[in-house]
């Protein structure tokens, strides 16, 4: 029920590439770091990631092939954070924006990062841990990618996604082209 604000401070890495002629489908893995959480889950305040295919799969209207189980782009309000930690976490979780989070993957992947407890502030904030996006392609095409990141109604808090492990599909399953 938030409305997030305009998109601020974008960045992007755009690639074009050829398929190879075995390809089915291109996959990459990728860890959302936020510094909005928890002070700014369920606000205004939203940072995205997302990750544009064009030519687009099938069935999609806006190209973004890297989201949560609920269809929903990866942000501060998305289920997959995992990575995070409070005062009573564990074995508690951790209350942000109304919604409770587990933190099930604890703190540890934040340390040395920005975003944890060891930065100035002294408080956690928050990450994904490694996801995998893997969508359709057709084989022998040109294809572009673009990996985007932005602040949405601010400019000041930052989030930031590390992207690794891209590769081909090679083998034919399910929304294959």
């Amino acid at each position: 029920g938030v409305v997030t604000g305009n998109p601020q401070d974008a960045a992007a890495l755009e690639v074009t590439l050829r398929s190879p002629a075995n390809a089915h489908g291109v996959s990459f893995d990728f860890d959302f770091y936020t510094y909005e959480w928890p002070n700014f889950v369920c606000s205004e305040y939203n940072d995205f990631f997302v990750a544009l295919l064009s030519p687009m799969p099938p069935g999609q209207t806006d190209g973004n092939i890297s989201f949560d189980s609920l269809g929903n782009p990866v942000s501060v309000n998305n289920a997959f954070v995992e990575v995070c930690g409070c005062e009573g976490n564990p074995p508690g979780p951790c209350l942000a924006g109304g919604k409770t989070f587990t933190c099930s993957l604890g703190n540890v992947e934040l340390i040395g990062t920005g975003f944890g407890f060891d930065t100035t502030g002294f408080e956690d904030h928050a990450a994904t841990s490694w996801l995998n996006t893997t969508a359709p392609i057709k084989a022998n095409s040109e294809i572009t990618l673009r990996w985007a990141i932005y602040d949405s109604g601010d400019g000041v808090l930052d989030s930031t996604t590390l992207i690794d492990n891209f590769r081909w599909v090679t083998e034919a399953g399910e929304g294959s082209v």
